[in-house]
Formats: C-alpha cells, structure tokens, sequence
C-alpha cells in the first residue's frame, strides 16, 4: 500500500493523470489504478523505472524511509528528460 501513496505523491506533485504514469511504465491506466490503490505492486522493473525516471530511491518508495535521500525538485526535470528522450 506504501507504494501507492508514493506513487500518488509523486504523480500529484507533477500534476499529471494517473494514464501519464502508465504510459512512463509502460502499462494501461487502469493497471497503474491498481498500483496506487494497492491491489498489485509493481515489478522490478516497473520500481527501476519509476527510482531513475523520478529520481526516488528505492527504500522511500518501499516506505521504508520517510525521507528521499534525493530531491523532490529532481521530479519535474527527470519526467521531462525522460519525455524528450522518448519522443526526440
């Protein structure tokens, strides 16, 4: 359940759709749904995904830390980076 309200925090602090977030992981909206509800956890690579793409380490996302060792400013200027890799 952890990673779905680490998952919410982020998406929330980029104001972006929960489709937004699939689409980074590769996955349908209502799957991604699923994984901040906590009705399924993400796979492994889904996590390496999401701690690279959005600059979190995996013990913050696991909640198992209350604090990111990264910054939550790095958020925004990752997703973009990954967007303009994506599609440039």
């Amino acid at each position: 359940r952890e990673v779905g309200n680490r998952l919410r925090q982020i998406r929330d602090r980029l104001e972006k759709k929960q489709a937004d977030f699939a689409k980074v992981l590769g996955i349908g909206q209502s799957a991604y749904s699923g994984l901040e509800k906590g009705e399924r956890l993400p796979t492994s690579e889904q996590i390496k995904v999401i701690t690279e793409t959005f600059n979190v380490s995996y013990d913050w996302l696991m909640g198992k830390i209350d604090e990111n060792d990264n910054h939550y400013d790095n958020y925004y200027y990752n997703y973009l980076n990954y967007y303009y890799h994506l599609y440039y």
